[in-house]
């Protein structure tokens, strides 16, 4: 159950990263 969770809230990060996460890394 552990991994799986953790692997889902990787994808989860992903997805949001390449929408918010790319946006804030380039004000950086």
């Amino acid at each position: 159950g552990e991994a799986t969770s953790e692997n889902h809230d990787k994808e989860f990060y992903q997805e949001i990263g390449r929408k918010g996460g790319n946006s804030r890394n380039d004000n950086n």
